[in-house]
């Protein structure tokens, strides 16, 4: 007979307290992080292009644009995978991101097998290194030899060296404001500083006095719900 322990409950209940938190974030209006500790530029830089797949063509739906923002990353083992790159202008490649073909889809039926559907709507994302000259996708690229779709850089990567990167709010929504504990490479969430702070005996700088002096062990010390403890120590962000 399975147990149930005041353990598993409380993690169960940090859990929720911290998938509450993730909705919040993702529901909530974009922030401009332009006067947050962690500044934008920290967070990396990544090339996105919006297109579509429709009558047997991969095509464009807008301009590239460069932004401040985390990397994404790399798809493990992707069941039909698609490849981007980014090259230089000696065709060397600079950065390369494995996803899943996006339109590829599994049936309901176990019996049939996967499929790509006719139509395909995404936004192509990926780490900016070095001086890119053209961006490369190729849908199904372990029988393809030639790219689906290859786009010049050269405007954006001359906007980008001379006006820097854009923001867009939905990279603003993944990467919340965070407040520096120690110098430039502690942080706590912002979200979840203050709740602390709104949900137990302490003010926000005090929380953030027992953080420089202690770190993560000094969560354990302050007088908290578990719950709210344990959503403060998920939130701590250790750039090092």
């Amino acid at each position: 007979m399975k147990k149930t322990t005041l353990a598993g409950q409380s993690s169960r209940i940090s859990g929720l307290a911290f998938a509450l938190l993730l909705l919040t974030l993702g529901v909530a209006s974009a922030q401009d992080n332009s006067d947050s500790d962690l500044t934008h530029y920290e967070l990396g830089t990544v090339l996105r292009v919006h297109v579509e797949y429709t009558n047997d063509t991969w095509r464009t739906l807008s301009a590239p644009e460069i932004i401040h923002c985390r990397p994404p990353k790399t798809t493990r083992d992707p069941i039909m995978p698609a490849k981007i790159e980014i090259l230089d202008a000696s065709r060397n490649v600079l950065s390369q991101r494995l996803i899943d073909d996006p339109r590829a889809y599994l049936p309901e039926d176990p019996r049939v097998p996967w499929s790509r559907a006719d139509k395909a709507d995404l936004v192509l994302e990926i780490e900016l290194v070095g001086s890119p000259d053209s961006l490369e996708f190729t849908d199904d690229f372990e029988n393809r030899s030639v790219p689906n779709l290859m786009l010049d850089l050269t405007p954006i990567i001359q906007d980008y060296q001379i006006n820097g990167a854009k923001r867009v709010p939905n990279c603003e929504q993944t990467n919340p404001p965070y407040v520096a504990v120690r110098g430039r490479d502690f942080f706590v969430l912002e979200y979840a500083l203050k709740f602390a702070a709104s949900n137990s005996e302490l003010t926000e700088g005090q929380i953030l006095e027992i953080l420089e002096k202690d770190g993560r062990r000094g969560i354990r010390k302050m007088l908290m719900r578990e719950t709210v403890r344990e959503l403060l120590l998920e939130s701590l962000y250790n750039q090092n």
